[in-house]
């Protein structure tokens, strides 16, 4: 990314970056390292895993996405992730700056499809 575009990562929650684009203006670039966190964030992750088991909720672990940087140039959107562990995002008060996405929808006469089943769908 070009010095001065790159965005860091903020922790206040908000709109990364405004479109619309299409798939063919996003790029996301991922880094080969996982995330380590530092001090006892791995450690919580487990006891969060491990407290899901114990009650009978799902308790798998896999992979997430972790924001490291952004940038828009002229009309592209670029990312740049890494990857990382996704029960860290169970920590209290540490996502890791790990990304969720919420896609809303709109049918052609413009009403909200997103938060329930629509009528066509069932």
């Amino acid at each position: 990314m070009a010095p001065g575009n790159v965005s860091g990562v903020s922790d206040a929650p908000g709109i990364l970056a405004r479109g619309p684009w299409t798939a063919e203006q996003v790029t996301a670039v991922w880094r080969d390292e996982p995330y380590e966190p530092a001090g006892g964030i791995t450690s919580a992750a487990d006891d969060a895993i491990t407290a899901l088991r114990d009650r009978g909720s799902p308790s798998h672990d896999g992979v997430a996405a972790r924001l490291v940087a952004h940038a828009t140039e002229g009309d592209r959107l670029r990312l740049e992730l890494q990857p990382i562990r996704w029960a860290l995002r169970l920590v209290e008060g540490d996502a890791s700056d790990s990304v969720a996405a919420l896609c809303v929808i709109r049918d052609a006469e413009g009403r909200w499809l997103a938060g329930r089943r629509a009528a066509w769908l069932s």
